[in-house]
């Protein structure tokens, strides 16, 4: 009722004549002020209340690989480590050296994810003996062709070459000497072995958690199957390692303006991951699996390097 009361009064000729007096004075005071016309074009641009689409997913997409200075420590920075590695060696050591943090904590976090997993099944094992006694070498190795996917998740390269762009490449790639052939079949196989070396300890850590998985819950399986489980999960992490440089060098996806450009780049992905979830289907004896896994990752890695050394020069390169 008050409310109403005072709608005539607010809205009678008096009060609407002295608010506009009052907004005329205050448009007078701020035109006439110093160094308006600055401040209004400095702070009232159509960009700033307008979402910037393309810089919202330039940060989600190398928001976790870069790199904070306060990461950095005075020893890090001061290091003589590598001082007798020469060119392209001291580049990539000294570049994996600082940013070991970066590289380190998504194996960590796979380690742990394999460690909690691990601890899972073990008591999952003891609350639930009948399964235990259910498990036999068998089951073991007809979930290999599963790992195919496990590994494609657990791999790492993806994150390794999004920070070799962002904290490196992205600057270097100015460069014509950068391009060449030399430098970029030195670079890639240098830092293939890096990837590799990261990747290994996360495919070791899932082979001994499946192997201790089967020694605890007494699993009949024979040596040789066993070491053929563990060959091939190694070789896997080897294969997803070089795919993923690979593709980074032959198409290089990524933008000066941190966006993400060349199309081919998520349809090769999209394409090793469609074959990776088909591999659930396949049937097959560990040694048999072994070896195609083996034979694949020999020609890819000989794949690799022929198209590098061939395109990279020209198609490795800031876009």
């Amino acid at each position: 009722m008050e409310t109403r009361s005072l709608n005539p009064l607010l809205f009678s000729s008096p009060c609407l004549l002295a608010f506009l007096a009052l907004s005329g004075l205050c448009v007078y005071a701020l035109v006439k002020s110093d160094h308006y016309r600055q401040i209004a074009a400095a702070t009232l641009k159509a960009a700033d209340f307008l979402l910037d689409a393309t810089e919202m997913m330039r940060d989600a997409l190398f928001s976790g690989v870069a790199i904070r200075e306060k990461e950095f420590s005075e020893t890090d920075l001061k290091s003589n480590k590598y001082e007798n590695k020469r060119g392209y060696a001291f580049l990539n050591a000294l570049f994996f050296e600082r940013h070991r943090r970066l590289l380190i904590r998504p194996v960590l976090i796979r380690l742990g994810i394999v460690a909690v997993i691990f601890l899972a099944v073990v008591v999952g094992l003891n609350l639930f003996p009948g399964f235990a006694e259910k498990l036999d070498g068998s089951s073991i190795d007809n979930a290999l062709p599963g790992f195919v996917l496990v590994m494609y998740f657990a791999s790492i390269g993806d994150q390794v070459c999004k920070a070799m762009f962002y904290n490196c490449d992205i600057s270097l790639l100015r460069y014509s000497f950068y391009r060449n052939k030399e430098a970029v079949l030195l670079n890639f196989r240098i830092r293939l072995l890096r990837i590799t070396g990261l990747n290994f300890i996360i495919a070791a850590a899932i082979s001994a958690a499946v192997v201790g998985l089967a020694i605890i819950a007494g699993v009949s399986w024979p040596p040789a199957n066993m070491l053929f489980f563990v060959l091939s999960i190694l070789f896997l992490s080897l294969f997803f390692s070089v795919h993923y440089l690979f593709l980074y060098y032959v198409f290089q996806p990524y933008t000066a303006e941190l966006g993400m450009k060349n199309p081919f780049f998520g349809v090769i992905n999209t394409a090793v991951y469609a074959v990776c979830f088909l591999c659930l289907q396949i049937k097959s004896a560990p040694s048999y699996f072994a070896l195609i896994v083996l034979s694949s990752t020999f020609v890819y890695i000989a794949a690799a390097l022929i198209i590098v050394y061939q395109y990279a020069p020209q198609t490795f390169r800031v876009k």
